[in-house]
């Protein structure tokens, strides 16, 4: 299009490239870059080069503009309006409110929006003008619908309006037709791909939604370790699709215990690895990110306590790691510490980049706008908070695991993953193709995925944790111990499962997955089951038991009736699952009053000891996670159920000085035991991860040990 002027054309849309609200901003015309037909978008005459088109997102919504060259040294104009200011003129520097350029807008819009303002005041900037990323309605004081809802209505008026000068085959109406065939074209794919202009032909590119933004990449500083770093790093040993150890960068390792007073924990690593910046990985690489692992602000320094002797056992006085040559390291320990392998298997013991960690810091590496460098078959091109993630392949990769089908570079190209904090915008984007793999699917969805079986997989294993009831043990009347066990039994899980999980899960019997031998070895006479009449014996055991014609029970002493105040998060399943609680619980006598916060502030109440009990879940493929909740040291942090038991303690002490994994494992289990008699959780079921893909995808699996591992991402293909 020659029009008089360079026109931005903003196209508004959904989360799923429908077209939404088109308005146009008009700014003077500058000499465009341009680029050979091939990297060109072409329709007709008109020539858009990839620089020429931006996406925005903001509101939840992604915004195309597409910048029109015009004829250079011409000027746009148009009439002074009260929404483009009291001149009309174009507008010098940028917003007072929001920092933005301002921009021009057409006379169609400018009435059109005039036409609108009796329901909607416009927000403008506070120069008067219209802020060029963002046309934003708020409600007026009649209390009328926002923005999107408005848009709605009006865009036929928008993209048509009936205020306009009597100009239908104007050059710009013209150009307004062109760029909507161009974009219909073309916004599929650029969504997909992240960014208009963002795929190469022949590229392919995974798509991934997440319902929320990942807060750091560095494991010494964040305790969520999922999604883009476990495609950029790896671990020195990783674990199979069956929960199996097997090699990862290290081709070899083991736990000497032959000298009892000088235990050491010996590696062979693989040769030819490197990370993403080219540093060598070698012996002296591992030992500068364990260096960095063990500062003492870092949150993951206790898992390699045994190297640096948090308590030293031995006497031994070199311990330390040592480097035997290039390739092979002694870990020389204070005492012989069996987590050493689970610890160095997971994201939380990630090899990062040493020189990018030097350079950057515990307080920047990991975080957006500083390095994030891995040895895996991913790098981190771009990250945009809120918005995405993008990951490109690493094509020197040659080094995968030997559980991989693939050990090279990975098939697909890209990974892009998606923060969609609005789970219908998710369904949204994965049900129109946009998305291919869906994560943390609600099981209210998975009939609907289904029942497409020609479209759609669903793909479910087995998680590493509990939904349950977490009571403050530090509160009355909840610091009876008979109290909490009735609730235990009053909990029909059956029907949770059956109703809000749709049978995807396990009822949940005890405190550990059943992928753990710590869950499965503990007798049958200390998990919980469903039992009415046991529990009604507890209640009165409790001091609790209905005395007159009412349903209520009352307290023995002070008859007054017994009301349980559950605190639940905001999510749908929470929530359903809560409001059956309440009629289980009520149904055996209990008042229960349902209050939701979001997971942070709920959180929060719980380790101020604020709540009485809170529905909550956890995620970790280890018995060591007991000591995290339940740990006298953690109570009022992690240990947001306030339970203190110095007896607990001691299996915790026993079980991280075992030298062996049975004694691991016989202490773990004792410990667990001692908490399914003391009651601090009343558990409801044993939750399952559920993923959703296009059947163009092949190669996705779940991981059993859960997302905290590294992903087989090279064994993933797409085939769109």
């Amino acid at each position: 299009y020659s029009g008089p002027s360079t026109s931005a054309i903003k196209i508004a849309t959904l989360p799923s490239p429908n077209l939404g609200v088109l308005s146009l901003a008009r700014t003077p015309a500058a000499p465009q870059k341009r680029t050979t037909t091939e990297e060109s978008m072409n329709h007709s005459s008109m020539r858009l080069a990839p620089e020429d088109v931006r996406m925005m997102s903001f509101g939840g919504n992604a915004h195309f503009v597409l910048n029109l060259p015009g004829r250079p040294g011409t000027e746009s104009r148009t009439r002074a309006s009260p929404l483009s200011g009291p001149t009309g003129g174009a507008r010098k520097g940028p917003c007072s409110r929001c920092g933005t350029r301002l921009a021009w807008l057409p006379r169609n819009v400018i009435n059109t929006l005039n036409g609108v303002r009796r329901r909607q005041k416009w927000e403008t900037c506070g120069t008067g003008g219209i802020c060029s990323s963002v046309l934003r309605a708020v409600s007026s004081s009649e209390g009328e619908e926002k923005m999107e809802d408005s848009a709605k209505a009006t865009e036929s008026e928008i993209i048509q309006p009936s205020g306009t000068p009597a100009r239908p085959k104007s050059k710009m109406m013209i150009a307004i037709v062109v760029v909507l065939v161009l974009v219909i074209a073309a916004v599929a794919g650029a969504w997909a791909a992240g960014l208009l202009g963002g795929k190469e032909e022949g590229e392919k590119v995974l798509v991934i939604a997440m319902s929320s933004d990942v807060e750091k990449m560095d494991p010494a500083k964040t305790s969520a370790m999922y999604g883009p770093p476990g495609m950029i790093y790896e671990t020195l040993i990783t674990r199979d699709l069956t929960g199996a150890f097997r090699p990862g960068l290290a081709e070899w390792w083991n736990l000497n215990t032959t000298n009892p007073d000088h235990p050491t924990f010996e590696i062979r690593l693989q040769q030819g690895v490197k990370f993403h910046d080219n540093t060598p990985f070698d012996s002296y690489a591992v030992k500068r990110i364990i260096n960095y692992y063990s500062h003492e602000d870092s949150w993951v320094q206790y898992e390699f306590w045994a190297i640096y002797g948090c308590e030293n056992k031995t006497g031994w006085p070199d311990a330390g790691m040592w480097a035997k040559d290039a390739y092979n390291l002694v870990f020389n320990l204070t005492w012989a510490d069996v987590a050493l392998q689970f610890n160095l298997s997971h994201l939380y013991g990630s090899m990062m980049g040493p020189d990018a960690l030097e350079s950057d810091g515990l307080e920047f590496y990991g975080t957006v706008g500083h390095k994030v460098i891995g040895t895996g078959p991913f790098m981190l091109q771009e990250w945009i908070p809120g918005d995405h993630i993008t990951l490109v392949k690493n094509k020197n990769y040659s080094w995968g695991a030997p559980w991989f089908e693939n050990r090279g570079a990975a098939k697909i190209d890209k990974v892009i993953y998606r923060i969609i904090t609005d789970q219908t915008a998710r369904f949204a984007g994965f049900e129109s193709g946009d998305i291919d793999v869906l994560q943390q699917v609600p099981p209210n969805k998975v009939p609907t995925y289904q029942a497409n079986p020609d479209k759609y997989t669903i793909i479910t294993g087995r998680g590493q944790g509990t939904y349950h009831v977490e009571f403050n043990c530090n509160k009355t009347p909840f610091t009876n111990v008979d109290l909490r066990r009735a609730f235990g039994y009053a909990i029909n899980r059956t029907q949770i499962l059956d109703t809000v999980w749709y049978g995807i899960g396990e009822e949940g019997v005890n405190y550990l997955s059943p992928i753990e031998p710590e869950s499965r070895n503990v007798p049958a006479k200390y998990n919980y089951s469903y039992n009415v009449t046991k529990a009604i014996a507890l209640f009165e055991a409790g001091n609790y038991k209905n005395n007159d014609s009412d349903v209520w029970l009352e307290n023995l002493t002070t008859n007054e009736e017994l009301t349980l105040h559950l605190l639940t998060t905001t999510k749908g399943e929470d929530i359903a699952m809560s409001q059956i609680l309440q009629t289980q619980f009520q149904a055996v006598g209990v008042h229960v009053e349902l209050t939701t916060y979001t997971e942070t502030i709920l959180r929060d109440k719980a380790a101020a000891g604020e709540q009485e009990a809170i529905l909550f879940w956890y995620s970790w493929p280890r018995a060591e996670i007991l000591d995290w909740h339940f740990g006298t040291w953690a109570a009022g942090g992690s240990n947001t159920g306030w339970y203190m038991d110095s007896v607990f303690d001691d299996y915790v002490t026993n079980w991280t000085y075992a030298t062996t994994e049975k004694q691991f494992s016989d202490n773990a289990t004792a410990g667990h035991i001692r908490l399914l008699t003391k009651v601090a959780w009343a558990p409801i079921l044993f939750w399952y991860q559920i993923f959703a893909v296009h059947n163009y995808v092949t190669g996705w699996t779940v991981n059993p040990l859960g997302q905290e591992q590294v992903i087989n991402i090279v064994d993933v293909d797409i085939h769109k």
